[in-house]
């Protein structure tokens, strides 16, 4: 039970620095893109 607890506590906190890194990567293609145009 504690085990895995702590197993979905970390998956989440993987999932939410995995979105914290695609949404800062997104932002700075955008910008790409809007220079590029």
């Amino acid at each position: 039970m504690l085990f895995s607890s702590k197993a979905i506590l970390k998956s989440i906190k993987i999932t939410r620095m995995n979105k914290l890194i695609i949404h800062k990567y997104t932002r700075r293609e955008v910008k790409d893109i809007f220079k590029t145009q």
